[in-house]
């Protein structure tokens, strides 16, 4: 009989709520900074903006790829350098202002959630749901509160420092949260980085790649949309 799973987790930015905001809040920052320096260099395109989101999992090594995509600063460079953490900043404040009034949800995201929080909340089932994320707490809680989301354990990039994905931390913890072996966990990941660390955790890894990314290398398992992940999901998840 194939082997039915008790945990489920989500990660946020690209699975549940759109990566384009990240990108436009950036090219904003950027193109503010190429005004005030008089530096053509910060003038980046959407396709590289795209691109910097495989070059980490979390702002600031984002930002340090940005940079070096036009040689501001070196590929190796502090991710506490001053021109990495101005950068930094600067795109995070523009990410507040598109945000103020809640990070929408993916158009579908939101449904498939909702239909494994019931399949795995049902009396005698004992599934548990988490989500699991480098986003920080500020923006995990307060969109799982205005979806109704339910959510078992909730681990942001506080929980688990600088470790974060590639690194299998956020998972491990994750697990660890609702009593789970890691490998009864199934996690459902956008990127590379993101796939790398549930594999690395032992979690069975599910790639989502609604960026159009290939991750077929990375995962255990590849499903072209939300309707494909349910019925992955069917099948995996405890009856």
């Amino acid at each position: 009989m194939p082997k039915r799973y008790r945990g489920l987790a989500f990660d946020f930015s690209g699975v549940l709520a759109p990566l384009d905001l990240h990108q436009t809040a950036a090219e904003v920052a950027y193109n503010t900074l190429a005004v005030a320096k008089d530096d053509e260099r910060y003038r980046l395109t959407k396709a590289e903006h795209a691109r910097a989101m495989q070059l980490g999992t979390e702002l600031w090594s984002i930002t340090r790829g940005l940079l070096a995509l036009h040689g501001i600063v070196e590929a190796d460079a502090p991710l506490d350098h001053p021109i990495v953490r101005e950068a930094a900043e600067a795109k995070q404040r523009e990410y507040a202002l598109l945000i103020k009034d809640g990070i929408p949800p993916l158009p579908g995201s939101v449904g498939v959630v909702r239909w494994a929080q019931k399949r795995l909340h049902r009396p005698g089932v004992g599934g548990k749901l988490a989500l699991a994320s480098a986003s920080p707490m500020s923006e995990l809680s307060p969109f799982a509160d205005q979806n109704g989301l339910e959510f078992d354990a909730i681990v942001g990039k506080e929980d688990v420092g600088g470790n974060v994905k590639p690194k299998p931390d956020v998972y491990l913890l994750a697990a660890g949260r609702v009593d789970l072996n890691p490998g009864d966990v199934i996690a459902v990941e956008d990127s590379v980085g993101g796939l790398q660390a549930a594999r690395s955790a032992g979690c069975l890894a599910i790639g989502l790649p609604l960026n159009g990314e290939d991750l077929s290398s990375y995962a255990d398992i590849v499903v072209p949309s939300y309707d494909e992940l349910r019925n992955a999901l069917d099948t995996l998840l405890v009856a």
